[in-house]
């Protein structure tokens, strides 16, 4: 089992989502992320998702992608996916556990309020 890490930070007006962190591999794009190469990690969360369509650490790094790139409406588009889904817990830190519908609600807050205070 993957083991995964999220936590979304929200800026004065601009979002910026910390990605997902698996431990055994980088196979979700986080160390892209990370270092800000966004197109190597945006092709690779997308090749991963032809394997793993409903991955929510996928869908939330690649919403973080979407982020970082402006693109805010494609962004909402995975929050919601991930909604629409199943829940699943993820390991956030060594001893704390969070759904990823509970993340993707409060990125969607968050991308809420960075609309509205952006206008």
């Amino acid at each position: 089992m993957r083991t995964t890490i999220c936590a979304l930070l929200a800026g004065s007006m601009i979002i910026m989502a910390t990605p997902v962190w698996a431990s055994q591999d980088d196979r979700n794009g986080y160390q892209q992320i990370k270092q800000g190469d966004l197109v190597a990690a945006e092709a690779i969360i997308n090749r991963e998702r032809r394997l793993f369509a409903g991955d929510p650490d996928l869908m939330l790094n690649l919403a973080t992608v979407y982020q970082r790139t402006n693109r805010l409406r494609e962004a909402r588009g995975l929050y919601l996916q991930i909604l629409s889904r199943p829940d699943e817990q993820m390991m956030i830190g060594s001893d704390s556990y969070a759904s990823a519908h509970a993340l993707a609600r409060a990125a969607l807050t968050r991308l809420d309020g960075a609309q509205i205070t952006s206008r």
